[in-house]
Protein backbone atom coordinates (compact mmCIF):
# COMPACT_ATOMS: atom_id res chain seq x y z
CA UNK A 1 0.00 0.00 0.00
CA UNK A 2 1.17 3.46 -1.44
CA UNK A 3 1.71 6.16 1.81
CA UNK A 4 1.52 9.68 1.34
CA UNK A 5 4.46 12.25 3.00
CA UNK A 6 3.14 14.66 5.45
CA UNK A 7 4.03 17.78 2.99
CA UNK A 8 1.22 15.94 0.15
CA UNK A 9 -1.17 15.50 3.33
CA UNK A 10 -0.67 19.24 4.51
CA UNK A 11 -0.90 20.25 1.25
CA UNK A 12 -4.95 18.08 0.44
CA UNK A 13 -6.07 19.46 4.21
CA UNK A 14 -5.14 23.32 2.73
CA UNK A 15 -7.01 22.01 -0.29
CA UNK A 16 -4.30 23.75 -2.76
CA UNK A 17 -4.09 20.20 -4.55
CA UNK A 18 -6.18 19.65 -8.26
CA UNK A 19 -8.95 17.13 -7.73
CA UNK A 20 -6.99 14.79 -10.25
CA UNK A 21 -3.79 14.56 -7.50
CA UNK A 22 -6.45 14.68 -4.30
CA UNK A 23 -9.16 11.90 -5.48
CA UNK A 24 -6.53 8.59 -4.94
CA UNK A 25 -5.67 10.55 -1.45
CA UNK A 26 -9.29 10.66 -0.71
CA UNK A 27 -9.41 7.19 -1.81
CA UNK A 28 -6.58 6.27 0.04
CA UNK A 29 -8.18 7.31 3.21
CA UNK A 30 -11.04 6.03 2.56
CA UNK A 31 -9.57 2.52 2.76
CA UNK A 32 -8.47 2.75 6.13
CA UNK A 33 -5.06 3.27 6.72
CA UNK A 34 -4.34 4.54 9.68
CA UNK A 35 -1.20 6.05 9.56
CA UNK A 36 -2.19 8.53 7.04
CA UNK A 37 -5.05 8.88 8.65
CA UNK A 38 -2.99 9.93 12.37
CA UNK A 39 -1.08 12.05 9.97
CA UNK A 40 -4.01 13.87 8.59
CA UNK A 41 -5.96 14.44 11.88
CA UNK A 42 -2.25 16.02 13.17
CA UNK A 43 -2.40 18.36 10.55
CA UNK A 44 -6.14 19.31 10.62
CA UNK A 45 -4.88 20.82 14.27
CA UNK A 46 -1.80 22.05 13.05
CA UNK A 47 -3.76 23.99 10.64
CA UNK A 48 -6.61 25.10 12.81
CA UNK A 49 -3.79 26.66 15.71
CA UNK A 50 -2.13 28.55 12.79
CA UNK A 51 -5.73 29.59 10.89
CA UNK A 52 -6.57 30.60 14.78
CA UNK A 53 -3.37 32.93 15.48
CA UNK A 54 -4.24 34.66 12.41
CA UNK A 55 -7.76 35.80 13.86
CA UNK A 56 -5.85 37.34 16.78
CA UNK A 57 -3.40 40.15 15.47
CA UNK A 58 -2.07 42.50 17.78
CA UNK A 59 -2.78 46.16 18.36
CA UNK A 60 -1.18 48.26 15.66
CA UNK A 61 -0.13 50.58 17.93
CA UNK A 62 2.43 47.68 19.58
CA UNK A 63 3.50 46.73 16.10
CA UNK A 64 4.86 50.03 15.47
CA UNK A 65 6.44 50.30 18.77
CA UNK A 66 8.30 47.06 18.43
CA UNK A 67 9.30 47.54 14.78
CA UNK A 68 10.37 51.59 16.00
CA UNK A 69 12.37 49.75 18.66
CA UNK A 70 14.02 47.34 16.47
CA UNK A 71 15.47 50.29 14.36
CA UNK A 72 16.49 52.09 16.85
CA UNK A 73 18.33 49.08 17.92
CA UNK A 74 19.86 49.10 14.65
CA UNK A 75 20.80 52.72 14.84
CA UNK A 76 22.51 52.49 17.85
CA UNK A 77 24.78 49.67 16.87
CA UNK A 78 25.71 51.81 13.48
CA UNK A 79 26.47 54.91 15.23
CA UNK A 80 29.92 52.91 15.97
CA UNK A 81 30.37 52.51 12.10
CA UNK A 82 32.23 54.96 9.80
CA UNK A 83 30.03 56.80 8.18
CA UNK A 84 29.90 57.13 4.02
CA UNK A 85 30.66 60.98 2.95
CA UNK A 86 28.07 62.43 1.78
CA UNK A 87 28.80 66.02 0.41
CA UNK A 88 25.89 69.73 0.10
CA UNK A 89 25.40 69.52 -3.66
CA UNK A 90 23.11 71.94 -3.87
CA UNK A 91 21.58 74.97 -1.34
CA UNK A 92 18.35 76.84 -2.03
CA UNK A 93 19.74 79.07 0.37
CA UNK A 94 23.17 79.61 -1.26
CA UNK A 95 21.54 79.68 -5.09
CA UNK A 96 19.48 82.92 -3.92
CA UNK A 97 20.58 86.08 -5.36
CA UNK A 98 22.92 87.89 -2.83
CA UNK A 99 19.92 90.34 -1.75
CA UNK A 100 17.74 88.06 -1.43
CA UNK A 101 20.06 85.72 1.07
CA UNK A 102 19.05 87.75 4.32
CA UNK A 103 15.06 87.67 3.69
CA UNK A 104 13.23 85.61 5.80
CA UNK A 105 13.02 82.05 3.71
CA UNK A 106 9.96 80.24 4.76
CA UNK A 107 11.62 76.58 3.03
CA UNK A 108 15.26 75.46 2.31
CA UNK A 109 15.89 73.07 -0.38
CA UNK A 110 19.29 70.55 0.14
CA UNK A 111 20.45 67.80 -1.91
CA UNK A 112 23.43 65.71 -0.14
CA UNK A 113 25.47 62.96 -2.39
CA UNK A 114 27.49 60.07 -1.70
CA UNK A 115 28.98 57.46 -3.72
CA UNK A 116 25.81 56.44 -6.31
CA UNK A 117 23.07 57.61 -3.44
CA UNK A 118 21.13 60.84 -3.40
CA UNK A 119 19.10 62.85 -0.48
CA UNK A 120 17.01 65.40 -1.50
CA UNK A 121 15.43 67.72 1.43
CA UNK A 122 13.03 70.05 2.12
CA UNK A 123 12.88 71.82 5.12
CA UNK A 124 10.29 73.73 6.13
CA UNK A 125 8.98 75.37 9.32
CA UNK A 126 5.31 74.78 10.83
CA UNK A 127 4.58 77.51 13.30
CA UNK A 128 7.57 79.25 15.58
CA UNK A 129 8.80 76.29 17.35
CA UNK A 130 9.08 73.14 15.17
CA UNK A 131 10.63 72.07 11.63
CA UNK A 132 8.97 69.11 8.93
CA UNK A 133 12.01 67.83 7.12
CA UNK A 134 10.61 65.84 4.34
CA UNK A 135 12.94 64.05 2.01
CA UNK A 136 13.68 61.25 -0.38
CA UNK A 137 16.58 58.63 -0.40
CA UNK A 138 17.28 57.87 -4.32
CA UNK A 139 20.00 55.35 -5.29
CA UNK A 140 21.80 56.09 -8.98
CA UNK A 141 21.05 52.51 -10.00
CA UNK A 142 18.29 51.57 -8.42
CA UNK A 143 15.98 54.37 -8.16
CA UNK A 144 14.06 55.60 -5.13
CA UNK A 145 14.79 53.04 -1.77
CA UNK A 146 11.99 52.00 -0.09
CA UNK A 147 11.82 51.09 3.97
CA UNK A 148 14.77 53.00 4.72
CA UNK A 149 14.51 53.83 8.79
CA UNK A 150 15.07 57.91 8.92
CA UNK A 151 15.93 59.55 12.32
CA UNK A 152 15.77 63.04 13.43
CA UNK A 153 18.20 63.92 15.86
CA UNK A 154 17.99 66.92 18.20
CA UNK A 155 20.91 67.48 20.78
CA UNK A 156 21.95 63.75 20.48
CA UNK A 157 17.95 62.32 20.84
CA UNK A 158 15.69 60.73 18.61
CA UNK A 159 13.23 63.83 17.94
CA UNK A 160 10.79 61.75 15.26
CA UNK A 161 11.41 58.43 13.15
CA UNK A 162 9.54 57.51 9.83
CA UNK A 163 10.02 54.72 7.34
CA UNK A 164 10.55 55.55 3.70
CA UNK A 165 7.97 54.46 1.38
CA UNK A 166 7.80 52.87 -1.94
CA UNK A 167 9.15 56.24 -3.53
CA UNK A 168 11.90 56.55 -0.87
CA UNK A 169 9.94 59.21 0.84
CA UNK A 170 10.04 60.12 4.50
CA UNK A 171 8.33 62.75 6.89
CA UNK A 172 10.15 63.83 10.35
CA UNK A 173 9.16 66.90 12.23
CA UNK A 174 11.58 68.43 15.42
CA UNK A 175 11.49 71.38 17.14
CA UNK A 176 14.23 73.86 15.82
CA UNK A 177 17.71 73.75 17.56
CA UNK A 178 21.39 73.23 17.38
CA UNK A 179 22.65 70.74 16.71
CA UNK A 180 20.17 68.82 14.54
CA UNK A 181 20.89 65.58 12.48
CA UNK A 182 19.07 63.22 9.55
CA UNK A 183 20.08 59.82 10.18
CA UNK A 184 19.01 56.86 7.45
CA UNK A 185 19.67 53.85 7.94
CA UNK A 186 20.67 51.42 4.96
CA UNK A 187 19.74 47.91 4.86
CA UNK A 188 23.30 46.73 5.38
CA UNK A 189 23.08 49.28 8.59
CA UNK A 190 25.07 51.72 6.15
CA UNK A 191 24.60 55.21 8.81
CA UNK A 192 23.64 57.81 6.42
CA UNK A 193 24.16 60.94 9.14
CA UNK A 194 24.10 64.58 7.91
CA UNK A 195 24.30 67.73 10.33
CA UNK A 196 21.00 70.10 9.00
CA UNK A 197 21.80 73.85 8.93
CA UNK A 198 19.41 75.93 11.03
CA UNK A 199 16.22 77.12 8.67
CA UNK A 200 17.37 80.91 8.26
CA UNK A 201 21.30 80.19 8.61
CA UNK A 202 24.08 81.13 5.89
Amino acid sequence: MKHYQSEEWSDYIRGTLSESAAEPMRRHLESGCARCRRAVVVLEAVLEVARSDARHQPPAAAVRAVKAMFRIQRLVAALDKPAPAFRLAFDSRQAAPVGVRGADIQERHLIYKGDNLAVDLHLQPVGDNSLNVVGQVVSGQRGPIADVPAFLLLGGRIRSQDLSTSRGEFSLEGGHGDPMHLCLLLQNDELIEIELPALSGS
